[in-house]
């Protein structure tokens, strides 16, 4: 609470020390970076009363533990507890999933071939000779499948569960206009078959909606050749199963991390080559290799060649 008292301090004390009311542009270049603050400490504190509810079901509690995550609202560090059960030692509401390990950003403003070179001389530098499994998340944009088949032969392609999602939205709300509950209702029931892999049975529930609206028809139609397309990446059972994530939200948020928070600030102007030179910097800055710390040390070198 007092956390959350002085943000909105920061907030007040910002606003009320601007020189004049009719001008809030300092205002509106501050208050986004405030504002995150907020939303990330309101975010944590709601999570973590959803931990604590959940954990007040069981008893004989071993050890406290800590676990980040990583969201579009910064990083949260959350407290969860160990348990005693019969298989021994674990922790409650900890599903099996992939963890990122190691991140490592590409970021660029040119072609998609441009995009692919880096991606791949990124992936060498990573991996090296290493014999590993490759997995790809994506949407259904074509050029990303081609250069996953094309650069990773043999990786496991999964169609991006919410991209998916946002198809089923668009049908629920196109069949059931203003009655919220109710579209709900059938996208839970649909998202639960996707998981279960059976995608086949969502598209037997479209067919049983009645194409009398336009709108409908074509989200319906949307929705079809979107499973049907994909076939091959909706295998969500076996992926969840596998502990591998079925959705880009970390990709998402690399977005705004690498590209919004620095480039996309209230008044910013950028050329495409500075907005190019920067994304590359904070790229390497934000990754968990050497690359920053590599790129001065080359500058270094060359600086006093030139001397």
């Amino acid at each position: 609470m007092n956390k959350f008292k002085s943000i909105l301090s920061s907030i007040d004390e910002t606003l009320n020390s601007l020189p004049e009311w009719n001008n809030l542009s300092d205002f509106v270049g501050k208050f986004p970076s405030i504002w995150l603050k907020l939303g990330n400490f309101v975010q944590q504190q709601l999570i973590q009363a959803q931990i604590e509810q959940t954990e007040a079901q069981y008893q004989s509690p071993r050890t406290l533990r800590e676990k980040r995550y990583y969201t579009p609202l910064g990083e949260i560090v959350v407290q969860r507890r160990a348990y005693v059960t019969p298989d021994g030692i674990k922790v409650k509401l900890n599903k099996k999933r992939g963890l990122i390990r190691q991140k490592e950003y590409v970021a660029t403003l040119k072609s998609r071939n441009e995009f692919r070179t880096r991606m791949s001389q990124m992936y060498r530098q990573v991996v090296g000779r290493k014999n590993i499994n490759t997995v790809v998340i994506g949407d259904g944009a074509h050029w990303i499948w081609d250069m996953a088949r094309e650069q990773f032969p043999g990786s496991v392609e999964i169609l991006d569960f919410f991209h998916l999602s946002e198809y089923v939205w668009a049908v629920a709300k196109a069949a059931y206009p203003k009655k919220e509950q109710k579209q709900k209702d059938w996208v839970k029931i649909q998202q639960q078959l996707l998981k279960k892999s059976q995608w086949r049975n969502v598209l037997k529930n479209c067919q049983q909606l009645s194409r009398n609206k336009k709108y409908l028809t074509e989200s319906l139609t949307d929705l079809e050749r979107y499973l049907t397309n994909n076939q091959s990446r909706i295998d969500y059972q076996a992926y969840l199963k596998a502990g591998l994530m079925i959705g880009s939200g970390v990709v998402e948020s690399s977005n705004r991390r690498v590209v919004t928070q620095r480039l996309k600030q209230a008044g910013m102007h950028w050329s495409k080559t500075g907005a190019e030179g920067v994304m590359a910097l904070r790229a390497a800055y934000l990754s968990h290799s050497n690359r920053w710390s590599s790129f001065w040390s080359r500058e270094s070198t060359i600086r006093e060649k030139l001397a």
